[in-house]
């Protein structure tokens, strides 16, 4: 299946998206682009809080203004230890 047969047959449905944690700027690109066609085809994404892939769907969903109700985020801790982590 290609990914345009994908997206015919899977918009509107969850879709998880997850890999490494080490990636580099090409692969986040790719990553980004992705992300991108599934929220215009109106896929639900859930992705993990980890460094690496799942890091860059979940900022790329928020860049793209994902519907609120369209992103699961698995943390590995809770929200408040991301934040003490990151801001």
């Amino acid at each position: 299946m290609n990914f345009s047969n994908f997206l015919k047959n899977n918009s509107g449905k969850w879709v998880a998206v997850g890999g490494s944690r080490w990636i580099d700027s090409k692969t986040a690109k790719k990553i980004d682009d992705i992300v991108k066609i599934l929220i215009k085809n109106k896929c639900k994404i859930f992705t993990g809080g980890a460094e690496g892939v799942d890091h860059i769907v979940m900022r790329s969903c928020l860049e793209y203004k994902i519907p609120r109700n369209s992103l699961k985020i698995f943390l590995p801790y809770t929200i408040d230890h991301q934040y003490k982590h990151y801001c």
